[in-house]
C-alpha cells in the first residue's frame, strides 16, 4: 500500500487494484505456514494509520423465509434485527472475522 504499483508503466493510465495482498508467515511449532491475505485499504484513526478490510451483507426479502422484516423493526427492535442477521449469516461473519485477523487488519 505504501509502495508504488510494480506492474504499472509510465504510459499506463490503469487504476490500482481494489485489493492489496499481504503475505504473512506464521510459525506453528516446527512448521512455518505462509498465507496470502487480503487488505482493502488504510484508515487513519486517532492519528494512527491502520490497515482495514470491508465487507457487506446483501439485502434480500426476509418475508420469503419467515424472518424479521428489518425495515419495519429497525427503529424499535434493533437488537432483534441484529440477532437475526448474526444467526442467518454466522458462517459468513466468522469467515470474514478470521480473514481480517489473519491479515492483521
Amino acid at each position: 500500500l505504501d509502495l508504488p504499483n510494480p506492474f504499472a508503466t509510465a504510459d499506463d493510465d490503469a487504476k490500482p487494484a481494489a485489493i492489496a495482498y499481504r503475505y504473512r508467515k506464521f510459525q506453528l511449532g516446527e512448521h512455518a505456514i505462509v498465507a496470502r491475505t487480503e487488505l482493502h485499504g488504510n484508515v487513519i484513526k486517532r492519528g494512527e494509520k491502520l490497515k482495514m478490510t470491508a465487507y457487506a451483507l446483501n439485502e434480500w426479502d426476509s418475508r420469503l423465509s419467515g424472518g424479521v422484516e428489518w425495515r419495519q423493526k429497525i427503529d424499535q427492535q434493533r437488537g432483534a434485527v441484529l440477532a437475526t442477521e448474526l444467526k442467518n449469516n454466522s458462517c459468513k461473519l466468522a469467515k470474514w472475522t478470521a480473514q481480517s485477523i489473519l491479515a492483521g487488519a
